[in-house]
């Protein structure tokens, strides 16, 4: 081996940690792949401007139950649906809403939002529970049950310190996947999240944090519709978010074993036969579960009013 490839094997090997290039190590290379390792650093880096692009808002059916048996019975409908879903992991997009005062601080959890499919959201009003409904837990702690989002194992912590008979550590544990490291670990980056920020790097969507809805009341009833859509969006955006990082890594996957058959001199899948069954191992077909209408019918947002409060917080 030259003395010029021992150099790239070491930079390769040791300097390349969790995407990121040190650059005194990088005049081991040639000029041309030292501009090329920059420019690719460069754009990795490189932030979007979230403003330009186009929002994204939840439009599906949002199911809203404020009592304990309205949480019950849609939790118990969602298992229901679950134990009959053929494939043995459900990601679930999930997220909390809660008061906050710069006086007093975090206020008690007063919403729970629970995203099923792309076309299915449950909003908990969960503030004036004195107990969460046992439905409620076994949901978020079913065995196939992965609840997904940003920071979302920092929600299960809050959950359980408002309501002790939420178990958060075992929710966190064995229920949890963080869209944020999960994203680091499948496109070779680095780096904290927040939501709006994946969204824009991932989705090239602009999900809305005004900070009028976002800091609004949410443990007085009842919630307006800019409300539940700023929550179901949330809760969407969090799946969404998932299932294209997995799609990713489903991806890298199946490329890496077709490279590995070509090494070993197997046969090649053919391009369609593999899509095919990369398409019947996403988790897309979820919604399937989910089309029939739940019991509880309190549940549709009027968009025509949505609307008008949208212009209304945009105007004041």
């Amino acid at each position: 081996m030259s003395r010029q490839m021992k150099s790239t094997v070491k930079y390769e090997k040791d300097n390349i940690i969790e995407g990121r290039v040190i650059r005194r190590s990088a005049r081991l290379l040639p000029e041309s792949q030292q501009k090329k390792l920059l420019n690719e650093e460069l754009e990795n880096n490189k932030e979007v401007d979230i403003s330009s692009l186009p929002p994204i808002h939840f439009t599906g059916k949002i199911y809203y139950a404020t009592d304990f048996e309205g949480c019950a019975n849609i939790c118990d409908q969602v298992i229901e649906r679950i134990n009959k879903f053929a494939k043995d992991i459900v990601p679930i997009g999930f997220d909390l809403e809660w008061p906050f005062s710069f006086q007093t601080g975090s206020g008690k959890t007063a919403l729970a939002q629970v995203c099923v499919s792309e076309q299915t959201c449950h909003l908990f009003h969960i503030y004036n529970l004195k107990k969460l409904p046992a439905s409620f837990i076994l949901l978020l702690s079913h065995p196939k049950v992965r609840l997904v989002g940003v920071n979302i194992k920092n929600d299960c912590w809050k959950l359980g310190r408002d309501f002790p008979e939420f178990p958060a550590q075992i929710v966190v544990e064995n229920n949890c996947i963080d869209c944020g490291p999960f994203c680091n670990k499948v496109y070779n980056r680095s780096g904290r999240w927040s939501l709006q920020r994946l969204t824009a790097y991932l989705l090239q969507k602009q999900i809305s944090k005004d900070a009028k809805v976002r800091n609004s009341k949410w443990h007085i009833l009842p919630l307006s519709d800019a409300q539940k859509s700023y929550a179901a969006t949330d809760a969407y955006v969090s799946l969404l978010l998932h299932l294209t990082i997995q799609k990713k890594a489903e991806e890298i996957e199946r490329l890496n074993i077709t490279d590995q058959s070509d090494v070993q001199g197997d046969a090649v899948i053919k391009e369609d036969e593999a899509e095919q069954e990369f398409k019947e191992n996403l988790p897309a077909d979820l919604s399937e579960s989910f089309e029939e209408p739940f019991e509880e019918q309190n549940c549709l947002i009027d968009h025509d009013n949505l609307d008008q409060e949208r212009k209304e917080l945009k105007d004041s």
